[in-house]
């Protein structure tokens, strides 16, 4: 679990573990700075953002005099749901930490629930009564801080169901899950300043579809790649819309010759990679020898009118499709556009543009020999 650390209240310094925090404020490492309990936080102009929720809710309790100030820091730590206490900067008040199971936007309703819970074991109505997630709380000295890793987690009621396991537990069981799906995404798509966009999108759409929960996304992207305010939009907005059922990145699940789909060159984007290949497919499969419409495209591969234009235009030029717009029957009442691959070029083209061709070199003798076979309205050339 990491928290931000500010130099002043706009200026973030660092991103920290929350264990090394405790360790500042044990030892007086960072004096005359401010720090975010409710997790990782970045800074647009003069806005918070939060990026990674921590789900921690921290009370500010205030008190008068020394023997009060000790009597509510004893009592504190009785709590088995308090992670971790300190004297403020003042030494006249506790700050109190206790981690939720609160999920990320619900954190108002999180610090009312413990709230109400420590007036009432506290048998106090004057706790500070400051809800915001994105308040900042200065860092102090005190060798005598309390941390409990172990304390217990406020089940915040959100009348939502959740399964609650430990932090530990959750990296554990998905970072080498995430570490295959960076791998997995980084041979399709290359981050870049030009392509970082669909990269985030791709990686989301891969780790939503090995079930990593988008909170360890997050932190995971955090730890490796680092994590800003577009990153995390795009990350949430995949899980949002895939959850949904609509599909933001097929590539990788679309690819239906997947033992070439990964060694074509990088320069190959998957989409036009997916649309050859699915000519290749129908073409031995559907008794239509090299044909596809483009109504066809556009429904199975889910692209737009001009992306799909500038796909054909690339194999067109390259010389391994021939592109068309015609009736074939008479009872057609519009003109269509159809495909056919030129195998003229075929095993040309493949060796130009792949790093091993020969799974697709393979099929070629079973499409010409489909293609002689095929019905006459299908065997001639356009």
């Amino acid at each position: 679990m990491k928290v931000t650390i500010f130099k002043g209240s706009s200026i973030v310094e660092n991103h920290v573990e929350f264990y090394q925090l405790v360790s500042a404020i044990q030892t007086g490492k960072f004096p005359n700075r401010l720090f975010a309990p409710s997790g990782v936080m970045s800074i647009s102009g003069n806005k918070k953002n939060i990026l990674i929720y921590s789900g921690l809710v921290l009370l500010k309790l205030d008190t008068s005099t020394n023997e009060e100030l000790k009597i509510i820091n004893q009592r504190v730590k009785e709590m088995s749901t308090t992670r971790c206490c300190f004297k403020n900067h003042l030494n006249n008040g506790v700050n109190v930490l206790v981690k939720t199971d609160c999920l990320d936007g619900h954190h108002k309703t999180a610090y009312k629930q413990v709230l109400e819970s420590y007036q009432s074991f506290l048998g106090l109505d004057a706790l500070s009564k400051e809800p915001d997630e994105k308040i900042l709380c200065q860092l102090s000295h005190d060798s005598d801080i309390y941390y409990n890793p172990e304390s217990r987690i406020f089940e915040v009621d959100l009348k939502t169901r959740k399964n609650i396991i430990s932090e530990h537990q959750l990296i554990e069981h998905y970072r080498e899950e995430f570490e295959y799906q960076v791998k997995y995404t980084q041979k399709v798509e290359e981050l870049t300043k030009e392509t970082w966009q669909k990269y985030y999108r791709t990686l989301a759409s891969n780790c939503y579809n090995a079930g990593i929960p988008v909170a360890l996304t997050l932190d995971f992207i955090l730890r490796s790649t680092g994590l800003n305010k577009a990153i995390k939009g795009i990350v949430k907005r995949t899980y949002r819309k895939l959850a949904f059922g609509k599909e933001v990145d097929k590539e990788p699940a679309f690819s239906i010759l997947f033992k070439s789909f990964l060694k074509w060159n990088p320069s190959v984007e998957p989409e036009k990679r997916i649309f050859i290949e699915r000519i290749i497919y129908n073409s031995l499969t559907r008794g239509i020898p090299h044909y596809y419409t483009a109504k066809t495209v556009m429904n199975e591969l889910g692209l737009k009118r001009t992306r799909r234009e500038s796909i054909e235009s690339f194999w067109e030029k390259k010389g391994l499709l021939t592109v068309y717009t015609e009736k074939q029957h008479e009872s057609d009442r519009f003109p269509k556009t159809y495909y056919r691959l030129r195998m003229e070029n075929y095993e040309a083209i493949l060796h130009e543009l792949m790093t091993d061709p020969a799974h697709l070199i393979r099929l070629k003798k079973r499409l010409i020999l489909m293609d002689k076979t095929s019905p006459a309205i299908y065997s001639r050339t356009p």
